[in-house]
């Protein structure tokens, strides 16, 4: 065969595919010439289609599956196109991939949501401008805090495998975990970390006090979800920490989220004395932890929505002009007249300094501004602040 091969000038291949026409159908069946090109089926998508199903894919409902995909091209576009053809197309060119979807409740609220990403900087700039009117303003500094329990009862991650090989992973389920706390800002990646036993308010106040100390010359707005440890009634936040509640059933809005993600996708699972003693279990997230870099834990964090706001809030100019923002934006009278009225009845300045931060973050304010009514009115002699009625 193969001499003939090399006498026609045809491959090994083509001798043995007429071989074997010959056998099943004699000379007719030798003779018979196949349709060129390729099987019934397009071997590619179109580009109106394409550009349809790039489309589709936008959507966070997404496909199931690729199989999925190729009953969808036939159901709307009547086209049968191979599986092969849809992989490499939907994997490698429109760089789509199975992801795994996450848990959406369905009391979530989008108008809730876009609200808050919009008045973010809104938020930012009232909080700057207030403490400016303390005699020592503090810088302000946005975090981001979450908490994720680890423990021995760890997930079984994808193993990479040669064809034909089954992955396996020892498991013994053992249920002992504890807490870990973190706060993260996103515009530099700084980050406050604490091992706790639980979740509860004790623990996530001894959180606060300890975040406190590790950040004492800033004023710390700290954004976090509406767990019930986080806004218990005997609650003591230090003076220099601020809570902002994120909108219930958001959980993406929190970057710490994607830090969580990222951490355990370190986690060394199929290592024996990690997967049996929680202590080991501690020593290695530690050093996991270690490992991170101000950069890296920035580019996890750091959402567009809130480094956006975080920008346009470090260009305000001045103190006077700050002040000038928050007063026009929520319509609050105070000129030097009422400033002069204050001075013997500080506690109208105060109670509206509290009731305006109440309804812009949405909670009763946990920082002191004893001594507003003094610093405004230092700051404001000679320099008046009209406002429109």
């Amino acid at each position: 065969m193969q001499q003939a091969a090399k006498h026609l000038a045809v491959r090994r291949n083509t001798i043995g595919e007429w071989l074997r026409r010959y056998r099943e159908g004699g000379l007719e069946g030798l003779l018979e010439v196949g349709q060129s090109g390729a099987p019934s089926g397009a071997r590619d998508i179109p580009t109106p289609v394409l550009a349809a199903l790039k489309a589709r894919l936008q959507e966070p409902e997404g496909f199931a599956s690729y199989g999925e995909v190729q009953r969808w091209l036939e159901d709307e576009y009547g086209l049968r196109i191979p599986y092969g053809t849809v992989y490499r197309t939907v994997r490698e060119r429109l760089r789509a991939k199975l992801k795994r979807p996450r848990p959406r409740h369905e009391k979530k609220d989008e108008a809730d949501e876009a609200e808050f990403v919009a008045r973010l900087e809104q938020r930012l700039g009232t909080v700057q401008a207030f403490s400016a009117l303390d005699k020592k303003p503090l810088p302000l500094r946005l975090f981001f805090q979450d908490e994720t329990r680890l423990g021995l009862h760890l997930p079984l991650h994808r193993c990479l495998t040669a064809a034909g090989v089954k992955p396996y992973q020892a498991i013994n389920p053992v249920y002992e975990y504890y807490w870990l706390y973190a706060a993260v800002e996103p515009s530099t990646g700084q980050a406050c970390w604490l091992e706790m036993p639980g979740l509860n308010s004790d623990d996530f106040e001894a959180f606060l006090q300890h975040f406190s100390q590790e950040y004492p010359e800033s004023l710390n707005l700290m954004i976090l979800d509406g767990a019930s440890a986080h806004w218990a009634h005997h609650l003591e936040v230090p003076d220099n920490v601020l809570l902002l509640p994120l909108p219930p059933y958001c959980p993406e809005l929190n970057p710490v989220e994607r830090l969580w993600q990222d951490l355990k996708g370190r986690l060394k699972v199929a290592q024996a004395s990690v997967r049996t003693s929680l202590n080991a279990l501690r020593d290695h997230v530690a050093e996991l932890i270690r490992q991170y870099t101000p950069r890296q834990l920035a580019s996890l964090t750091g959402y567009p929505y809130i480094i956006n706001a975080i920008e346009t809030i470090t260009h305000k100019l001045s103190k006077t002009e700050r002040c000038q923002v928050v007063v026009r934006r929520w319509g609050i009278s105070l000129g030097r007249a009422f400033f002069a009225h204050s001075l013997d009845h500080p506690e109208i300045l105060i109670f509206r300094c509290r009731e305006v931060f109440h309804r812009i973050i949405g909670q009763p304010v946990t920082v002191g501004y004893g001594e507003v009514v003094e610093s405004a009115d230092q700051h404001l002699q000679g320099n008046p602040i009209k406002l429109d009625a």
